[in-house]
């Protein structure tokens, strides 16, 4: 098989990629009967196969159950499929200084190929930092963030059927959102609390931002080390809640461009 280096990568649709990874499975059976001598005999059942790439940026280009073509390429051989969209995440890591990242995860829609071909990445890399970028929550800054997640993720259904060509299919469905967020205080009174419901503002430079109305707190909780003299630290952990008292929600892109609700 030989060895080669991955520097050659890429993803068709994706720019400044780190990462691209596929993984395909078949469900095999087996079987044991008056005719098999004491052992087993199988059967390759019906395949699938999934992967997810990683990237620098603050959108990815893929949305959850959002249906397009994988297309990853390892310098010289290409493999290709219909996929559907299961999760992204996006990163911010403030303490570090680190560049801000996300994470595209799919599975299969039909059959995976794999075929030669080559391709790169033409675009002129500008990866975004994390440094100084803060959460609002109702429009309040929450001072001294550490980190950030924000994950949106579809509720896709998978299927095999008479006419499915042996692979399994794939099917969008709902939308759902959720995040951590970690942060230095000095007040514990501070901390939002546990089944409150908040306006998120995730800002991705000085004046853009994912917003989510509502994120409703899921867990809160304080850190404190007395041996250590560690830092007095906090996190909060939440989740979508799109409706409020007759009041319905949404999650907004960087660009003001409404993900959910669905058109």
């Amino acid at each position: 098989m030989g060895v080669m280096s991955g520097s050659g990568g890429a993803v068709n649709g994706a720019h400044t990629v780190r990462s691209w990874n596929v993984r395909t499975s078949s469900d095999n059976k087996q079987y044991r009967a008056s005719n098999t001598k004491k052992g087993t005999g199988r059967k390759a059942g019906t395949k699938d196969w999934s992967g997810s790439y990683l990237g620098y940026g603050v959108v990815p280009p893929v949305m959850p159950n959002e249906a397009f073509t994988f297309t990853g390429f390892d310098g010289a051989k290409v493999a290709s499929g219909s996929a559907v969209v299961e999760s992204v995440e996006i990163r911010w890591s403030q303490e570090d200084g680190g560049l801000m990242e996300y994470t595209v995860n799919f599975s299969g829609a039909g059959p995976l190929s794999k075929t030669t071909g080559t391709a790169s990445d033409v675009v002129i890399p500008n990866p975004p930092s994390s440094v100084s970028l803060k959460l609002e929550l109702d429009s309040v800054e929450l001072a001294d963030v550490r980190s950030m997640t924000l994950t949106l993720t579809g509720n896709t259904k998978a299927y095999s059927s008479s006419t499915s060509g042996g692979w399994k299919g794939r099917l969008g469905g709902s939308l759902d959102a959720s995040g951590g967020v970690e942060f230095y205080h000095a007040d514990i009174e501070s901390v939002p609390d546990a089944g409150t419901d908040t306006v998120l503002k995730m800002y991705v430079d000085d004046t853009t931002f994912w917003e989510i109305k509502w994120g409703q707190i899921d867990e809160d909780g304080v850190d404190v080390s007395i041996e250590d003299d560690e830092l007095v630290s906090g996190t909060i952990l939440w989740s979508k809640n799109g409706f409020q008292d007759g009041v319905e929600g949404y999650i907004k892109k960087p660009d003001l461009t409404t993900l959910w609700p669905a058109a």
